[in-house]
């Protein structure tokens, strides 16, 4: 699911293989996470103070993606960040031996 950030702040981190977090971006209200079209998210997100989203269905993402290219234009960004995501991933767990 995607989700919209109606009231609050969320940060958006990944984790490294020691456990540490990397920050990527601060969500504040109207932005939207989960944009990406993997099964499970590939970043993780944090509220950091009160905060409230509203889940949005695949089939309410594509509406919005079909009537407004803006939108669309964010979740082209945020697949490629996922993969990026993934291949960093990848490349580290291949440095690694794993």
């Amino acid at each position: 699911h995607a989700y919209r950030v109606e009231a609050g702040a969320l940060s958006l981190f990944t984790l490294s293989a020691d456990g540490s977090a990397e920050l990527l971006d601060i969500i504040h209200p109207g932005d939207f996470v989960g944009l990406g079209y993997l099964d499970r998210h590939a970043c993780h997100a944090r509220a950091e103070r009160p905060t409230v989203v509203t889940c949005l269905s695949d089939h309410l993402v594509a509406a919005l993606a079909g009537a407004n290219a803006a939108f669309a234009s964010r979740i082209d960004d945020a697949q490629r960040a996922e993969m990026e995501i993934v291949r960093s991933r990848a490349r580290v767990q291949a440095a690694a031996g794993r």
